[in-house]
Parts: structure tokens; C-alpha cells; sequence
């Protein structure tokens, strides 16, 4: 069954037919090109050869017929100026024997044509009787075998050059064709008659023969009006094409042309023999297409075995792989990103798991749900974790205005920046010679063991802890935009320790309010023993309250006074929100016994200090917002009371108080006769105005009052209760006890630094 499969994998694969066409324009281009530049190559190679050999074979037969026919017509001018045997013709002397004469020049003809063997005859014509002479017979014109020639001549002279070819027609042979050379007698007037020279066109092929030789070019002679004169197996003069032409030169002297180029026969053969290459080259072609889909095949066998394990798992994406649907490489990278996919899954879900593991181990031992065991140091060596901690500290870092920095970046970048934070840590740990197991174990908060590498010199890993915290400050402020605050615990001798160290840390952290951001706290900065209680701050803040209430400026100086006393005492966080949260109740409490109106504006801004109650960090920063938000509820709340018709009668009533405050008869029916108003309206409209009764109002000036006497002055109790308007001291004495839970002896001497 697989090896069916697999056959039919081989045969109708989309992937193995694609990887043979692809493969098969190069092995097609290849033998084109090469088969074409071979051709190419050897063709032009012969033409040259082949026209070089034909240049040489013509200049050589135009050289060798020139030469030939210059030799015969210098010879016949040789004899017409030299040999004195033609002037015996042409020029008969009286009293000689004629037949003596007519005979030496018969055998002067016989000789000369001897001489040239070429020459089919040479004869002699006289004008003046019409006489012929030839080397065999003495005849007249008109009884003369070639008198049309003669005649011709005789009707239009011509110069002397070589004629082209003509038939002569002998009295006892067949008729021959020959090329005739006439020469004028005597030279240059042609006056006594003409000397004409025949050679045979027969003749010509023993001229040319040594210099055309038996090579493959054709070799074609033809006279000045084109006749041939010789052919030794090319084109007739007829043909007018020029297949395997080389080579063409015109004779100078003679006129005659002679033509040069391949033989029929010979370009017949290189037809059939270019047929031959291109069968042999297809054939080569086939065989290499047959090889290569062989090799395609051979080759596609791996991936064929794949497709089958693919479909042993996945039977339907090797379905579509085998039918041609999909294409095989797609399914194997399919199934191969998918089990990559599964891989890193399951890895993520380990690191996860692991990372989860190690946070979870890291925030029990911190917080004291567990001890570090025997069992625990397994766990840790298999999560790649120190499991042996000879000293160490733990640092508690924590990223400085954090909801701003959760407002300004995406989760993903929040992320990211831990992430640096934690490495950076990390790396600068291996600088300072020190390990470090860090986890964040807050949003904000990253908390890290800094221990001693076991094993190595002990480092003060204290020190060191202070020195990584200082360039993992640095760091960040030269490539992100945000700080941190570290808090350090003091150092701890083993892993036992680590949940109080880490309350120590944390502890440190608290204190970062008052120690300020971006810096590193230790926890032995810390003096516990010179920091003033809280709660000596609460009188401090109900005063502040209560002035506020009252829309009197000094509540701003009584609150710096307020926040200067908690920066100096270094207070934490937790001790510090809740007296704002105290203060904020006084507040409330004060504010509730104005006008509804008043009231109304008042709870949106009590709003707005619990929300930075809520999410401040620093005390100057708390401190500036309080200021703020509560001189803008301040600066409406007296725009509010000016609306109020009883404002007036209020500020004459506490003006008249503040005056009259040391006068026992001081009383609500006395002021409403000061002011011509009846003594309700008067306690009602101070109650609305101020949100206190008359009488609280009077007690309170004259307690304030007491408490500044008893601090400055040395005067007695009772001559401090009458300078404050009590005409028995006893009196003073309870209503000033109710009012600071102290008796006047014991806030004097509590306070008496003081004075």
C-alpha cells in the first residue's frame, strides 16, 4: 500500500511536475545555446577557411591566366617586331619565289603553334588580296572555314585584346569553341591585315587545373560579356543564386571573371551532415530529458516517504497533496509550521509554568508561608534558581509615579519596561560580583534577593547592593522616562530570614514620602527612636480644620506648619494617609455645619483630596495639592459667604469676641444689644455662617487665648483664668481640661520646652 502510494506520489505530483518543468527550460536553453554557437562557430570557421583558401585559389588562376595569355600575346608581338617571317605575308617581294615564302611562313606557324600547345590554330590574314595563311593551308576569304570571323573584323575593326567566346567551325572537325586574340599588322594601323590566335576552350582546364586543384570550391571563368569559360562543378552562369558563393575577382587585363565557392555536391553533404547534427542534438535533448525526469523523480522520493508519514498523521492534508490540490512543499510546510507552532506552545506553557512556579515559590519565602527546606533547594536547582544563599539583602524596587506611568504606556510597553528593569538588574549583579533571584511581586513592585556567590570571597553584599542600585538608576535615566526607589533591608545570614528582610525592605520603601523618589532607602537610616508619635498631630490638624472652617487665612500657615513637622518626624506611607485621611474627616465635619450651598461646593472638592489621598507619593506632593485644592475651595467658599446677608453681624460678632473675650459678662444677650438684634437671629445666623454656636465660639477664643499664657507667661492658673474672662478658676480649670483633655498645670508642663 505504500509503495502504491508512493508510485502515485511519483507520478501525479503537482510539486515533482513543477520541479521538472522548472528544471527543463535550462537543460533546453543550454543545448540550444550551445548547439547554436557550435554551428555557429564551425560554420564560420569553414566560411573563412573556405573563403581564405578560395581568395588564395583566385588570385593564384587570375595570376595564372593573365600570365598565360601576357606570354602568348608578348610572343606575338615578339614575332611581329623580331621574326622577320610575317613580312613574307604581308609584305610579298617582288622576284622571290612566293611559294618559298608562303612555305616559311607555314612552318613559322607550325612552330609557334608547337611552341604553345594550347593553341588550337593561329593564322594570318592579309587585306590586300583577301589571303589566309595557316600553318596547314593557303586560302582565300571566301573559301576560308572561319571568313564570318575575318569579315567581322574586317566591317568593324577592333583593338587588340582578347575576344570572348566564339564557335569556329574547322573544315575537317567538329565545330570548337575557342577565345581568339587578334593583333593587329602591322602594330597599332592594322593597315596589311590582322594576326588572330584561337585557343581552344578545351585547352583551358589544363591552364587552370594546377592552380584549381581538387579542392571543395567550385572554380567558374567567364569572359568579358559573361559566356563561361570554364566550370569545374559549380552553378551554370544561368544560376542566379548564390548559395556557397566565396569569392568573385575581374581580371584587369583580360576582363575575364572568375567566381569562386562551395561545390552543390559539397553543400548538399553539408545539409545532410547539419541534419545529422540536429537529429543527433534532439536526440541528445531527449536523452537528457529522459535522465533529468528520472533524477526528478529519483529525487522526489524523500519527499514522497514524507507525504506518506504526513498522511499516516493527517490524512486529509495528504489527500489534497497527492491529488494535485494542494502543492506538496505547502503541505509539508504546513504540517511542519504546525508542529513548530505545537512545540513553542508547549515550551511557552513550560517557561510559563516554570516562571509561575518560581514566582509563587519566591512570594511564599518572602511573606514567611514557607521555609527554606531541603525539598525547596531541589525545586530551585531545577528551576535554574540559586539554592543556597550565604548572605544576602533584599531590595524592594519600586517604579516612582506609577498610575502616571500606567496612563502614559500600553500594557504590552509596561511590560517591556519591567522586563529591562529585571535584566538590567540581572546584568549589572555579574558586574558587582553578587547573584540576584528577582520577581515582580506587586504591579509596581519588583522585589530581589541580592546574595554572595557561594563558594567566592564574601562581598559586602550590602555595599553591593547600594552600587546597583545607584547605576540601575543611572541606567534608566539616560534610556527611559521614568525612576525607581529602592528600599534595602539590612543584611541577613541565611534564607530563613528572607520574610524579614523583605518587611524590612518594604518598611523602607514606606518611607518614601518624606526620604523622597529615586534614591535608595536603607532600612538603618531609619531612626525610629527620634520619630514623634502621629497621633501628637491630630490637635495640630483639628486646629487646622477648624480655622479653615472659619475662613481664616492662618489656616494656610497652620498646614505648613503641619507637613513640616511630618517630614521632619519621617513618617511612612500607611501613618501618613491615615491622618490626611483624619484631616479630611475634620474637614468634613467642620464644612458640614455651613450653608447647604456651601456645603454642596465643599463635597466636590473633598472628592479631589481623597482621590490624591489615593495616589500620591511624595509629601510635597500631597502638600501642594491639599494647598491648592483647598485655597480654591477657599476662594469660593468667601465669595459663598458674601451672598449671606448675616455675613456682616458675624465678622462684627467675632471682632467684639476677639476684643471683648477677657470680660466675664461677655454673653450672646449682650452682643444682640451691642448689635440691636434679637439674641436668636444672632445664634442662628452665627451658626449658618460659621458652624458653630456663639458659646463654642467664645470658649474656644478664650482657650486659645489660655494655652498661649500658659506657654509664654509665667502667670499663674487663676491669673491666667481671669485674664481669659473666668471669675473662678475651678471653672477654667474643668472647661479648659474638656477642651485639651489636659489640666492648665499639666499642659504647662508638657509644653513648658516651649516657653
Amino acid at each position: 500500500m505504500v509503495a502504491m502510494r508512493m508510485k502515485w506520489h511519483l507520478l501525479s505530483s503537482k510539486w515533482s511536475f513543477k520541479l521538472f518543468l522548472s528544471y527543463l527550460p535550462v537543460l533546453l536553453i543550454t543545448v540550444v545555446i550551445m548547439l547554436l554557437a557550435f554551428i555557429w562557430f564551425v560554420t564560420e570557421l569553414a566560411q573563412r577557411e573556405a573563403r581564405n583558401s578560395a581568395e588564395m585559389v583566385g588570385h593564384n588562376l587570375i595570376a595564372s591566366l593573365d600570365t598565360y595569355v601576357q606570354t602568348v600575346d608578348q610572343l606575338m608581338i615578339k614575332e611581329m617586331f623580331v621574326g622577320d617571317w610575317m613580312d613574307l605575308f604581308y609584305r610579298p617581294v617582288q622576284g622571290r619565289n612566293a611559294y618559298m615564302d608562303e612555305y616559311q611562313v607555314s612552318k613559322a606557324l607550325r612552330v609557334l603553334r608547337n611552341t604553345i600547345p594550347e593553341l588550337e590554330s593561329v593564322y594570318l590574314f592579309r587585306l590586300s588580296d583577301g589571303l589566309v595563311m595557316t600553318s596547314s593551308e593557303r586560302t582565300t576569304l571566301a573559301q576560308f572555314h572561319d571568313h564570318r570571323f575575318l569579315e567581322s573584323i574586317v566591317d568593324e575593326p577592333a583593338l587588340s585584346y582578347w575576344l570572348q567566346r566564339r564557335t569556329i567551325a574547322a573544315s575537317s572537325e567538329k565545330p570548337e569553341e575557342v577565345i581568339s586574340l587578334i593583333k593587329e599588322y602591322p602594330a597599332n594601323s592594322g593597315e596589311l591585315g590582322y594576326v588572330v590566335v584561337n585557343i581552344s576552350i578545351n585547352a583551358i582546364p589544363r591552364i587552370v587545373g594546377a592552380s584549381a586543384g581538387s579542392s571543395p570550391q567550385y572554380i567558374r571563368l567567364t569572359d568579358r560579356s559573361g559566356a563561361e569559360l570554364f566550370n569545374n562543378g559549380g552553378p551554370t552562369v544561368d544560376d542566379q543564386s548564390n548559395d556557397g558563393l566565396l569569392f568573385r575577382l575581374k581580371s584587369d587585363y583580360t576582363g575575364w571573371t572568375i567566381t569562386s565557392g562551395i561545390k552543390p555536391d559539397i553543400l548538399r553533404i553539408a545539409k545532410t551532415l547539419s541534419y545529422v547534427w540536429s537529429g543527433a542534438a534532439l536526440t541528445a535533448l531527449l536523452l537528457g530529458c529522459s535522465w533529468m525526469l528520472f533524477v526528478t523523480r529519483k529525487h522526489y522520493r524523500p519527499i514522497a516517504t514524507i507525504m506518506n508519514k504526513i498522511g499516516v498523521v493527517n490524512p486529509t492534508t495528504a489527500e489534497s497533496g497527492a491529488s494535485g490540490k494542494v502543492d506538496e512543499l505547502s503541505v509539508i510546510e504546513a504540517t511542519l509550521v504546525g508542529l513548530i507552532h505545537d512545540i513553542h506552545e508547549q515550551r511557552e506553557k513550560e517557561n510559563k509554568h516554570l516562571a509561575t512556579h518560581k514566582r509563587n515559590v519566591f512570594y511564599e519565602l518572602v511573606l514567611g508561608h514557607r521555609l527554606w527546606t531541603e525539598q525547596l533547594t531541589d525545586e530551585l536547582n531545577d528551576a535554574g534558581v540559586f539554592a543556597r544563599m550565604e548572605r544576602g539583602v533584599i531590595a524592594s524596587i519600586e517604579i516612582d509615579q506609577y498610575r502616571g506611568f500606567q496612563e502614559k504606556y500600553s500594557p504590552r510597553d509596561q511590560e517591556l519596561f519591567k522586563y529591562m528593569v529585571q535584566k538590567v538588574m540581572q546584568e549589572l549583579s555579574i558586574d558587582v560580583g553578587v547573584i540576584i533571584w528577582s520577581e515582580w511581586i506587586k504591579p509596581n513592585q519588583l522585589t530581589a534577593v541580592v546574595s554572595t556567590v557561594p563558594g567566592e570571597e564574601a562581598a559586602d553584599v550590602l555595599e553591593s547592593s547600594l552600587v546597583i542600585g545607584d547605576r540601575l538608576r543611572g541606567w534608566l535615566g539616560q534610556h527611559v522616562p521614568f525612576t525607581v526607589t529602592l528600599g534595602i533591608s539590612d543584611p541577613m545570614e541565611s534564607g530563613h530570614d528572607l520574610s524579614f528582610a523583605y518587611a524590612q525592605s518594604a518598611k523602607a520603601l514606606k518611607y518614601k514620602p518624606t526620604f523622597g523618589g529615586n534614591r535608595s532607602i536603607l532600612i538603618r537610616d531609619i531612626d525610629f527612636s527620634e520619630r514623634e508619635d502621629i497621633i501628637h498631630q491630630l490637635e495640630a490638624v483639628r486646629q487646622v480644620a477648624l480655622v479653615y472652617r472659619l475662613g481664616d487665612d492662618m489656616w494656610k500657615e497652620k498646614l505648613n506648619a503641619l507637613f513640616d513637622v511630618l517630614e521632619s518626624n519621617a513618617q511612612d506611607r500607611d501613618e501618613l494617609v491615615n491622618l490626611l485621611h483624619y484631616f479630611l474627616y475634620c474637614l468634613n465635619k467642620e464644612m458640614a455645619a455651613l450653608a447647604p450651598d456651601i456645603r454642596v461646593h465643599w463635597h466636590l472638592k473633598a472628592d479631589q483630596l481623597m482621590e490624591k489621598i489615593t495616589n500620591f507619593e511624595l509629601l510635597d506632593e500631597i502638600r501642594l495639592h491639599y494647598t491648592t485644592i483647598l485655597q480654591e475651595a477657599s476662594d469660593v467658599l468667601a465669595e459663598l459667604r458674601q451672598r449671606h446677608p448675616g455675613q456682616d453681624a458675624v465678622r462684627l460678632i467675632k471682632e467684639w469676641v476677639t476684643q471683648q473675650y477677657a470680660d466675664s459678662d461677655l454673653s450672646l444677650n449682650l452682643v444682640s444689644d451691642k448689635l440691636g438684634l434679637y439674641p436668636s437671629y444672632v445664634s442662628r445666623i452665627f451658626r449658618e455662617e460659621t458652624g458653630e454656636n456663639f458659646l463654642d465660639y467664645v470658649t474656644r477664643i478664650r482657650m486659645e487665648e489660655a494655652k498661649r499664657l500658659l506657654l509664654e507667661t509665667k502667670e499663674p492658673v487663676q491669673s491666667v483664668a481671669a485674664m481669659v474672662g473666668y471669675l473662678h478658676a475651678a471653672s477654667f480649670i474643668r472647661v479648659f481640661k474638656r477642651a485639651t483633655n489636659l489640666t492648665p498645670g499639666d499642659y504647662r508642663k508638657l509644653n513648658g520646652r516651649q516657653i
